[in-house]
């Protein structure tokens, strides 16, 4: 009967173990991830003022070609 209940409480513990790995690998992930769409927004916002000046200067061009 105690080998039972070691067993069970082995398995219990090996499980719990477990969990608590995966939940730790799951918090890195999300902070990775969080990491990564903070880049992503840095890029963004790079994107988005070179496409700004290319659209200026492709206006400045016309401008002096007229």
């Amino acid at each position: 009967m105690n080998i039972v209940i070691f067993v069970i409480t082995v398995a219990v513990v090996v499980r719990f173990c477990a969990t608590q790995e995966l939940e730790l690998a799951l918090e890195e992930e999300r902070r990775a991830a969080e990491e990564l769409r903070s880049q992503l927004t840095v890029l963004e916002r790079k994107r988005i003022a070179l496409q700004t000046e290319l659209e200026d200067v492709r206006g400045l061009l016309e401008a002096v070609s007229v």
